[in-house]
């Protein structure tokens, strides 16, 4: 996977002796991405943590509308 996949934002840090990356992806409808992959390479191990799926839900807004009073 790379950060070339349509839709799909890739970012990297560098770190003493090791890596970071992170895959995100938007969520429909939304200004937010969701972190959907994480890569963390270092001298001891590597580690990969990937979500398989993940669903988005929409839920009432709770926001008080001040100029309704």
């Amino acid at each position: 996977m790379n950060g070339a996949a349509a839709g799909v934002a890739l970012k990297q840090a560098g770190t003493r002796g090791g890596r970071l990356e992170m895959a995100l992806a938007p969520v429909a409808g939304t200004r937010l991405l969701a972190p959907f992959r994480m890569l963390v390479v270092s001298v001891l191990a590597n580690l990969v943590i990937e979500a398989n799926q993940f669903e988005v839900t929409a839920q009432a807004s709770t926001v008080a509308d001040p100029k309704a009073q």
